[in-house]
């Protein structure tokens, strides 16, 4: 199910859509952005809180994130240039504008290590939640 429409069309009550398919909506006023799940505030919308702000725990953060891998053997040079080829798109203008037109702010980490220490802290966090949720494997 498509979760705009659905909500456009009064099938669904709420949703957790991403902001690239229901930002341009908020905008028109088509429907109503009670939080984000972010961090920090969109820059998109400036007057939507987040989660976290509402109930004060990081749990509520939920980014949508996304990273760029490479085999475990793979020399830290190589690894480097990646990483500064990487920082080095991203900073471009026209494809900035292009990320936020489509509701998405990209970051970079600080470094491949912090990217490292983020993916590990994540997979913490979803532990946690999982297991707060009482959910089983089977």
């Amino acid at each position: 199910m498509e979760l705009v429409p659905a909500l456009l069309s009064n099938q669904i009550q709420y949703a957790f859509p991403i902001a690239g398919t229901s930002v341009p909506f908020v905008k028109a006023g088509k429907v109503r952005a009670l939080a984000v799940t972010g961090a920090k505030r969109m820059s998109s919308l400036p007057d939507v809180p987040t989660l976290k702000e509402l109930y004060g725990d990081d749990l509520f953060v939920q980014e949508s994130w996304g990273g760029l891998w490479a085999p475990a053997n793979t020399p830290g040079p190589v690894v480097q240039q990646i990483f500064i080829a990487t920082r080095k798109a991203l900073s471009d203008p026209e494809l900035r504008t292009h990320y936020l037109a489509a509701g998405t702010e990209p970051e970079l980490s600080e470094s491949p290590e912090a990217f490292t220490r983020f993916m590990v802290a994540e997979s913490q966090k979803w532990a946690r939640l999982i297991q707060m949720a009482g959910v089983k494997a089977d």
